[in-house]
């Protein structure tokens, strides 16, 4: 991946932070401004469906073959399911986005 494609990608994942909901109040349902998973996020924002498919590849690379990010969080990172409240695997996907955020702006 060369740099440009690095920074759409980057570009896409503010993007979808921004649209990310942040774990507090009421749980946002279809229809809502803010999404509770990722790549729901990365669908809302303004770019293209290529740009949006990318990143979501990047996503579910990375998960794999866990299937879903409460399952990479368990096995990839040791998170006790008792520990895995909403609002804590919220954090964790803020805080992934960021690093993915980060990586991808380089």
């Amino acid at each position: 991946m060369n740099k440009a494609d690095r920074k759409q990608i980057a570009t896409v994942f503010r993007k979808a932070k921004k649209l990310l909901w942040n774990g507090r109040g009421v749980l946002p349902w279809y229809g809502y401004t803010k999404s509770e998973y990722i790549c729901h996020a990365i669908d809302a924002t303004d770019r293209t469906d290529e740009e949006k498919d990318a990143a979501k590849d990047i996503i579910l690379a990375r998960i794999r073959p866990n299937g879903s990010f409460d399952g990479w969080l368990e096995r990839q990172l040791g998170v006790k399911k008792e520990d895995m409240t909403l609002y804590r695997v919220q954090k964790h996907r803020h805080a992934w986005l960021d690093m993915l955020i980060k990586e991808f702006s380089k």
